[in-house]
């Protein structure tokens, strides 16, 4: 699709980061920050990379969960 296209046609109103981590018996996808599209068009992030990265390593999703696997994550990015 083109870009012209997209911008015509789509609204982006919110964004996500996520991290999909393997919790032994099953893989489990987790949210680690979100984004809102301020009016004048720019993206909000609920955390800076920074924080999201230090969040990842302490195992903590974007609502405050524990989750083991994604301390392994955070250097990956």
């Amino acid at each position: 699709m083109e870009g012209e296209t997209f911008d015509d046609n789509f609204c982006i109103r919110d964004t996500f980061v996520y991290c999909l981590t393997d919790e032994v018996k099953s893989y489990q996808l987790n949210e680690v920050n979100r984004g809102e599209i301020a009016e004048d068009g720019r993206l909000n992030w609920t955390y800076s990379f920074v924080e999201m990265q230090r969040r990842m390593r302490s195992g903590l999703t974007s609502d405050g969960s524990f989750v083991e696997g994604l301390k392994s994550h955070a250097r990956l990015l």
